[in-house]
């Protein structure tokens, strides 16, 4: 939870401009502003946004602050929960389906603090101060063109539930907007400068400071009529052009009434209502007598001319590089939050496959996150497979709409190759060779060979093919062959030993065969001689 709170700066009482106003509501005497017919502006649109800067002064039994309800079909609207300091943001769509975001102890009593509620067709989002306080999933719209919008007071079952404290600047949009929409513009009064000017359909600057009626700013014209005892007050919200130190009370004038009231704050004795930002005349951050004493001084026309005015300083996450960034905040209370991505590549297996893979993790930021691999559809999960070698951009983003990004590379083996090389047989008894060489791929290499060799290199061959299947590290599969080619005896028998004996005919391939007429056979002799012979017939 984010506080608003003030430091004090010296301006001289002619530096102040124009007088901005608020409206004060009271359950006693049934206070609330009220525009007829103004769902119209966002009748079945699938994105709005209501905000407003509130002062609730005490516990209230369900005092509505802003929006829409009818209890059945057109419900967006923000409350405060009864005897607590707890709000209730609920759109109820068309359908009856309602969505509740209960935000447990936010609301600061007697402090000025901005809510801004929006909802972009799949999400409800509820901002404190420009920081976001929860999100929860949400559709539908509201059809319903007839139902009026309300400050200071729900209904529920026909009767009016009304907050006692303060509204200024009531917007109404038909936009969701952004966490950084809402920090830039919440202390400034809506122009035609702000990037969603053309969605705003609702604008209660709440100025006028004296009438019963307030008008929309934009060209709607839902103008509200102000109802029961609702009370105009110059501004102490963020919007004022200054609030004058020592008028507690808040009635435009710096008088004994005001050293009255901050005494009893100081004793105890009795517990005023009044704005706590002007009672620290001496800008110590503490109300204490040295505060009486110098109201008085000023009081009497002792003291300094010069009267101190209030401004709002706002405690945030100051860090730029943070999901929630507050633009506004000028104090850093440590509440930063941080959204990081790891990412895990998994390589191609093979070369040129598409086997690779990515396991991404969010952490930081706010559940649930999605997951989107470049230009590609966001998804629940950080798994992405089926991927080639290269370079990915993974981004994720959370339920706030915080990001982040990495850059993963996902790599593949070298291509596998294989070249296999022989020997012949060089003297007709089995002892050619074979040998593959292998290049590319992830090591180790496994080897299979036609005649059942699991090396990558084969000797003592008989004439033949040879083929050899290798299996690298990852599965990948490649093959070659060769051949052994037999030993030929052709210029090579030039004496004939006639005390040689034939111990073996052979076919090309080595193999011990039979005499056959027209087909070449290779005779062995028992002295190592082998000849070629063609029997033709």
């Amino acid at each position: 939870m984010k506080r608003l709170i003030t430091l004090l700066i010296i301006i001289p009482l002619f530096g102040m401009s124009q007088t901005n106003y608020e409206l004060s509501f009271n359950s006693a005497t049934l206070d609330y502003v009220e525009m007829p017919n103004t769902s119209s502006v966002i009748a079945n649109k699938t994105a709005f946004s209501i905000s407003c800067w509130v002062n609730p002064q005490s516990n209230t039994n369900h005092g509505g602050i802003m929006g829409f309800r009818n209890n059945s079909d057109a419900d967006f609207y923000l409350l405060q929960m009864q005897n607590t300091t707890t709000i209730e943001a609920r759109f109820r769509n068309s359908s009856g389906a309602n969505y509740d975001i209960l935000a447990n102890n936010i609301l600061d009593l007697g402090q000025w603090q901005h809510l801004a509620f929006t909802y972009d067709g799949s999400y409800i989002r509820l901002y404190k101060n420009g920081v976001i306080v929860n999100s929860i999933a949400a559709n539908g719209t509201i059809t319903q063109s007839n139902q009026s919008f309300k400050l200071g007071s729900l209904d529920w079952q026909g009767s009016g539930f009304h907050l006692i404290g303060k509204i200024d600047e009531a917007r109404l949009w038909d936009v969701a907007l952004s966490q950084t929409e809402i920090q830039n513009w919440m202390c400034s009064e809506i122009d035609a400068s702000h990037p969603n000017y053309s969605n705003l359909m609702g604008y209660w600057n709440l100025n006028e400071g004296i009438g019963v009626s307030t008008d929309d700013q934009t060209t709607n014209g839902n103008n509200g009529t102000i109802l029961g005892g609702t009370v105009w007050q110059t501004s102490s919200s963020c919007l004022a052009v200054v609030v004058l130190c020592g008028d507690v009370n808040e009635d435009g004038v710096v008088d004994q009434t005001d050293v009255t009231d901050i005494n009893n704050y100081i004793t105890g004795v009795i517990v005023p209502v009044f704005n706590l930002w002007a009672a620290d005349v001496n800008c110590d951050g503490v109300i204490n007598v040295l505060d009486i004493t110098l109201l008085n001084s000023f009081i009497s026309g002792t003291g300094a001319s010069p009267l101190n005015c209030c401004s709002p300083t706002i405690f945030g996450c100051t860090d730029i590089l943070a999901c929630n960034y507050n633009s506004i905040a000028t104090i850093d209370d440590s509440s930063c939050v941080y959204l990081d991505i790891i990412a895990i590549p998994t390589s191609v297996s093979c070369f040129g496959y598409s086997d690779g893979s990515i396991v991404a993790t969010a952490t930081g930021g706010v559940l649930p996150f999605q997951y989107s691999l470049g230009a590609g559809l966001s998804q629940t999960n950080g798994t992405f497979s089926n991927l080639s070698a290269g370079t990915y951009y993974i981004d994720v983003t959370d339920i706030n709409g915080c990001t982040s990004n990495q850059t993963v590379v996902i790599t593949e083996p070298p291509i596998l190759s294989i070249s296999v090389d022989s020997t012949n047989e060089p003297s007709a008894l089995n002892d050619g060779s074979a040998t593959a060489i292998i290049n590319g791929g992830t090591i180790p290499y496994t080897y299979t060979w036609n005649n059942g060799g699991i090396t990558n290199a084969l000797n003592n061959l008989p004439p033949g093919l040879y083929t050899v299947t290798v299996t690298d590290n990852n599965g990948c599969v490649i093959s070659g062959s060769t051949f052994v080619n037999a030993y030929s005896a052709t210029n090579v028998i030039n004496i004939k030993n006639i005390n040689r004996t034939l111990i073996k005919i052979a076919n090309i391939l080595g193999q011990e065969t039979l005499y056959r007429k027209n087909t070449t056979r290779f005779y062995i002799y028992n002295d190592g001689t082998v000849e070629k012979k063609i029997i033709i017939e």
